[in-house]
């Protein structure tokens, strides 16, 4: 039997209003990731949705994923991550 183990992705992604309405989504660790939404919950099963092809594209051209990627812990937050200078 092979063993599952499962991972918790952590992808940082810059989540930008536009001005003319709708979401605008980028990751600096997977320039690949790019996608929009008329709303942030639209966004957010988007990212899910594209961050899923993308694994899959790197496993099908073999290609190493970003070092640090997933995290043991399962737990998921969909909390925004936000500093302010």
């Amino acid at each position: 039997m092979i063993a599952r183990i499962p991972l918790t992705a952590k992808v940082p992604v810059f989540i930008d209003e536009e001005p003319e309405g709708g979401y605008t989504v980028t990751s600096p660790l997977f320039p690949e990731l790019l996608t929009e939404g008329d709303a942030i919950e639209e966004v957010l099963k988007n990212i899910h949705e594209v961050f899923g092809m993308i694994i899959e594209e790197y496993m099908d051209e073999e290609r190493l994923l970003p070092r640090g990627l997933f995290s043991e812990d399962p737990a998921v937050s969909l909390k925004p991550a936000v500093t302010a200078s």
